[in-house]
């Protein structure tokens, strides 16, 4: 079985880390996930987003995401450094005596001095740069180009601001064509050249400090690492971070290192567009998990605020959480907290708490009682009580709606939405929108009556639509200005119960007692039918413990508080790819090298373009190459050529087409994770499979061609041997009728000169002088006719006319006759030569001779469509009367004989119709009186 790979490139994405709490949870990858050594010096992203680790025993390491995978163990087995260039994309690396260049396909060694050593190499502006024993040199490509000599006390090269940069013992030297002392006492930040630490704070590289830098230490030993807004110092046996919000930091928290790994064993900070990664000499440390449980001392998680400081409502009071943790003392449970300038507003049983910045003291307002749910709409704060909806406003509370009004229903949301104003959201009553100062109540929406549905969590979204969660009837989504809705019923939820909504512009989070869902999640896996999965991330969420904030989505419930890295900053980046991880033939067969590069790091491996025809069992493997959580990444795919529709394959990562047909293909997968919208673009790979010779048209076309043409030499042949037997048989027959003729012209003749004879011996030279002149004539007719294959009807008229006068004068007048000739029948119109004479001479001598009385002769011809018809009639005796006469036995008609076989031959050479009829007549008392024959001609033109 033959295996290609195809490594295109890859989705990644970016998102802000900023966790609280003093957790940790590790995730280590050594020698049992697979990673080749415990001891990794450093890592670097490729282009093609391959991770390369540097390490001490298994060479260079590359990492998709997936499995680990050793290159050049034998020539390099400890590499002390790798570094990726951006000028050419290609990776460099030493052992700290040579260097090589490996652009993916094929490994070079850049010559070096043996007696060198090689300190550092670095990627900045122009290139690589590589400080060796002797000083600082340029790689230009070809070769090492010396620039300069090393400062004093030189540890290592290092990048600001796109320049080079000397980490000495106890100061940094800028480099510009010559070395220049720069700020001393800092500490650069890796990955960020325009930020370091000076003198204890965090500070930019044009000096300024960065507001908020006291929430982050500097690092020891220059171990930081900065990536967008995301900064990470290790400090003692702690990680610290922060995140970077409107110019400050904040969010600033730790994680304590693993327990097994001390700060000492630290070799550095990766952080790998998504996960932080320490490097150390005990194998890799990934961050802990994003969705990560923060403190679970306080259940249930009653209120949740994202402002400058987290605050937390409990049982026990407001728990603020920001650089160091105060609890807030309240009598009664705490529902809600809001803040509105420097004043933190608080929800409670027994009414609504407010204190100042300056005053910390808690004072009560005005709003007692109940005081559910609070909101706040730009300068005003909208509080949701027992006894109705309340507004401060210029520091003034006034009660809007009242609790009657209200229909004394208990508010237990309230949420203000920038298109559609406040919504206020009760179990029993409905909905309450405020907008351009109207109050407008929503009992029912398009048909469906909302106290029928159990409303457990309301949120208003973008577009005038409404969400509506229940328990027990699953999520509505309402289309206010349409007045109709989306329903997810209960089985599409997995049968979750849904307690809590939080909407950002895109995308509406949904709290419930499996844990956090996205709106896009359930959407995508409705459409996918019996494929589609949810996935619910976190823990059980409790009602109203749901919110966004700009770095993170906070949960709370039974289990305590948590938080998960999930807003708009956790989007796949639009320059990132999918990878296309493998694709196989399931034939056992050699394919031979149908790949180019089979280990193409950064062009990407050629899996196959052609195809032959029965190659076309395949299967291919495809995943995002990351760390941050493969297992949660969804995946559909379609084979265009086949179908244009997605298949939705969930988690899976395999797609299997068997029996592919003909034609052109091309593979397309897309992949998210569960709370993001499917890509429009998708990574694609096109093959071709070759149609079957014997199935091509080509192939075909050639077989037809030689089929009509062996088809047409045969045809030919007959063809030509059918014509050479017709000439032959048509020769024949014209012989044949000529012989016939032959043999007739002198049994007439006979007769002839019998009758000439008769009237001689008669002595009647009168007669015998007549009868001897129309005999020439008719002879010279004959003649003439003798030598056609047909002659016209008026020349055969002339012979019988001839004929007939020597007959009536050879039988002294002893009958009449008549030629009728139809006026249709044209010169042109002819027929074989003495044919009918037979019959004329037939009906005179056994027909009108033999009768006692004159008799009549009549003959015609006429045309009927495309036949001619010659018709001998007479009046004579009958043919079954000339039988009993005493000479007609010794008598041999050779004429009758000789018209029956010229006819019979006239059938065989001509397919139209020859028919020759013989019918005696017989008058009114049954006795014969005549004969009358019908032949029937094609009428033939001369």
């Amino acid at each position: 079985m033959s295996v290609r790979r195809l490594h295109l490139f890859l989705l990644f994405f970016t998102f802000s880390i900023a966790l609280c709490g003093q957790k940790s949870d590790w995730k280590k990858i050594g020698l049992e996930e697979g990673l080749p050594t415990t001891a990794i010096n450093n890592m670097v992203q490729g282009p093609e987003g391959f991770i390369w680790m540097a390490s001490e025993g298994a060479g260079l390491i590359r990492y998709d995401g997936y499995s680990f995978e050793t290159f050049f163990l034998e020539d390099f087995p400890v590499i002390e450094k790798v570094e990726r260039s951006w000028r050419n994309e290609r990776l460099y690396f030493h052992d700290g005596s040579r260097i090589a260049e490996y652009n993916g396909l094929s490994l070079k060694e850049i010559s070096i001095n043996p007696d060198q050593s090689v300190l550092d190499i670095i990627n900045a502006g122009e290139g690589l740069y590589v400080a060796l024993s002797d000083g600082l040199y340029h790689w230009d490509g070809d070769s090492l180009v010396p620039k300069s000599h090393l400062p004093k006390g030189f540890n290592a090269l290092r990048t600001v601001g796109g320049d080079l940069l000397a980490e000495c013992d106890s100061a940094h030297f800028l480099f510009r064509e010559t070395w220049e002392p720069w700020h001393k006492e800092v500490t650069l930040i890796k990955g960020q050249a325009n930020s370091y630490f000076k003198e204890g704070s965090l500070a930019s590289i044009a000096g300024e400090p960065v507001p908020g830098s006291a929430f982050i230490p500097p690092p020891d030993g220059g171990l930081s690492f900065a990536e967008g807004q995301n900064y990470f110092s290790l400090k003692g046996d702690s990680l610290y971070y922060a995140g970077l919000v409107a110019d400050s930091l904040s969010f600033n928290g730790l994680w304590p290192l693993p327990g097994n790994l001390g700060a000492s064993a630290v070799n550095g900070l990766f952080y790998s567009k998504g996960r932080v990664v320490l490097i150390s000499n005990k194998g890799l440390f990934l961050a802990p998990d994003f969705f990560q449980l923060q403190d679970n001392r306080y259940r249930p998680i009653l209120s949740l605020e994202k402002n400058k400081a987290l605050y937390l409502g409990t049982p026990g009071g407001l728990v603020a959480k920001g650089s160091t943790e105060e609890i807030v003392r309240t009598n009664g449970l705490i529902l809600a907290s809001t803040h509105l300038g420097d004043s933190l507003f608080i929800a409670t049983e027994s009414g609504l708490l407010y204190r100042s910045a300056k005053d910390r003291s808690l004072k009560m307002s005005p709003v007692n009682g109940f005081v559910f749910s609070l909101v706040q709409e730009g300068a005003r704060v909208w509080a949701a009580a027992s006894s109705g909806i309340w507004k401060l406003e210029e520091g003034t509370w006034s009660l809007e709606f009242k609790a009657e009004d209200l229909g004394f229903a208990s508010i237990f949301s309230s949420k203000h939405q920038s298109q559609s104003g406040l919504w206020f959201a009760s179990y029993t009553k409905g909905i309450w929108n405020f907008k351009d100062a109207n109050w407008t109540n929503y009992r029912e929406i398009a048909g469906i009556k909302l106290d029928s549905i159990g409303i457990s969590a309301m949120q208003p979204l973008p577009g005038s639509r409404l969400a509506i969660g229940t328990l027990s009837n699953g999520l509505f989504i309402f289309d206010m200005a349409r007045n109709r809705y989306d329903h997810y019923r209960l089985k599409d939820l997995e049968f979750a119960e849904i307690r809590a909504f939080d909407a950002d512009e895109n995308k509406l989070w949904i709290g419930t007692n499996k844990g956090v869902l996205s709106l896009v999640d359930i959407v995508e896996s409705r459409k996918a039918g019996e494929s589609g999965q949810l996935h619910f991330m976190g823990l059980p969420v409790s009602g109203g413990c749901l919110q966004l904030d700009d770095l993170a989505l906070h949960a709370g419930g039974e289990s305590g508080y948590y938080r998960a890295m999930l807003p708009a900053a956790l989007q796949i980046s639009e320059a990132g790819k999918l990878d296309l991880l493998e694709a196989e033939f399931l034939q056992d067969q050699d394919l031979g090298e149908m790949a180019e590069h089979p280990r193409a790091a950064f062009s990407g491996t050629h899996l196959f373009g052609n195809l032959d025809y029965d190659q076309n069992y395949l299967r291919f493997r495809y995943g995002m190459r990351t760390l941050f959580y493969p297992e949660l990444v969804q995946y559909r795919y379609r084979l265009k050529g086949q179908t244009e529709n997605w298949t939705y394959a969930g988690t899976n990562r395999e797609a299997l087409f068997s029996d592919l047909k003909a034609g052109t293909y091309t593979l397309e997968v897309q992949a998210r994770y569960p709370w993001q919208f499917w890509e429009q673009s998708a990574a694609t790979y096109t093959f071709h499979i070759h149609q079957a010779i014997w199935r091509t048209i080509w192939f075909w076309l050639v077989i037809g061609l030689l089929l009509a043409g062996l088809l047409y030499l045969y045809v030919r042949d007959r063809w030509q041997r059918q014509k050479e037997r017709l000439k032959l048989e048509n020769d024949l027959l014209e012989m044949e009728r000529k012989a016939l003729r032959l043999q007739m012209n002198p049994h007439f003749i006979f007769n002839a000169l019998d009758s000439i004879s008769s009237f001689i011996f008669k002595k009647d030279p009168k007669m015998a002088v007549r009868y001897l002149n129309n005999f020439a004539k008719l002879m010279r007719l004959t003649l003439e006719s003798s030598m056609e294959h047909i002659h016209p009807v008026e020349t055969e008229v002339s012979i019988l006319k001839n004929y007939l006068e020597l007959e009536k004068l050879r039988f002294s007048g002893k009958f009449d006759y008549e030629i009728e000739l139809d006026e249709e029948l044209d010169y042109t119109i002819g027929l074989p030569p003495m044919l009918i004479q037979p019959h004329v001479e037939n009906a005179i001598l056994h027909g009108l001779k033999p009768k006692t009385s004159q008799g009549f002769l009549q003959i015609s011809f006429k045309l009927e469509g495309e036949s001619l018809c010659c018709t001998i009639e007479d009046d004579g005796i009958g043919r079954e009367k000339a039988k009993d006469l005493p000479n007609k036995k010794a008598h041999r008609s050779m004429a009758t004989q000789i018209n029956k076989d010229r006819i019979d031959l006239l059938r065989k050479s001509v397919d139209e119709l020859i028919d020759l009829k013989i019918i005696d007549k017989y008058n009114q008392q049954g006795e014969a009186c005549g004969t009358k024959v019908i032949i029937r001609l094609p009428a033939q033109e001369l």
